[in-house]
């Protein structure tokens, strides 16, 4: 039974990566290696007020529904890739987490016509069930050569924006690949943007 489930969790994350498709983001300036280290900036921030009050379980969940509605729509995309980074995608690998990727593309798709809480709402649960699928184990790019054509995947990320839940997010590291991360702890009582200051200018 557990390896019969193992083989449906990595048959899922193998059609994930080979359907990477990552957005960037906007204004982005030069485009360095992704093996190269970033030269990582941090903005801290709060969440609004008015956010605060319309929420009010899982804040931490709910910023990160909101910023990738925020990208849906600067992007003009309905369907796309961030990667996914944090402690609690370790709860389905826990023990042996440093045989499991660190980052997993969370693949968003939104419906057009459908409002901002919908939206909001449908990313949250998508987000949810990646934390309860948890990672792939880190050698699945060994053993099906096709997933290295991705220069994220290869660089140990797999898209150029990530979203990170942590209880500091003063100690987030930013991955080599990764743009720009919003950090923020699962109350949404700290959060921030770390980002690679040479491919973006704040």
């Amino acid at each position: 039974e557990a390896n019969a489930t193992s083989t449906e969790a990595e048959a899922f994350w193998v059609k994930r990566l080979r359907g990477l498709d990552p957005i960037e983001i906007p204004y982005r300036s030069s485009a360095p290696a992704t093996e190269s280290a970033p030269e990582a900036a941090t903005i801290e921030f709060e969440a609004p007020s008015e956010f605060r009050a319309n929420v009010s379980e899982a804040q931490g969940s709910a910023l990160v529904s909101a910023f990738a509605a925020y990208l849906s729509r600067v992007g003009s995309r309905q369907e796309f890739d961030l990667a996914m980074e944090g402690t609690s995608l370790s709860y389905a690998t826990k023990g042996v987490e440093c045989f499991y990727a660190s980052s997993v593309p969370l693949h968003i798709s939104l419906d057009s016509g459908g409002t901002a809480a919908q939206a909001m709402r449908k990313i949250s649960k998508d987000v949810e069930a990646l934390r309860e699928r948890g990672s792939f184990l880190l050698d699945v790019v060994a053993r099906y050569p096709d997933l290295s054509s991705s220069n994220f995947v290869k660089a140990g990320t797999v898209a150029p924006i990530a979203v990170v839940t942590c209880s500091d997010p003063s100690t987030y590291t930013l991955m080599p690949g990764t743009d720009i991360a919003l950090v923020v702890s699962p109350d949404a009582s700290s959060t921030c943007f770390v980002y690679d200051s040479r491919v973006l200018s704040v």
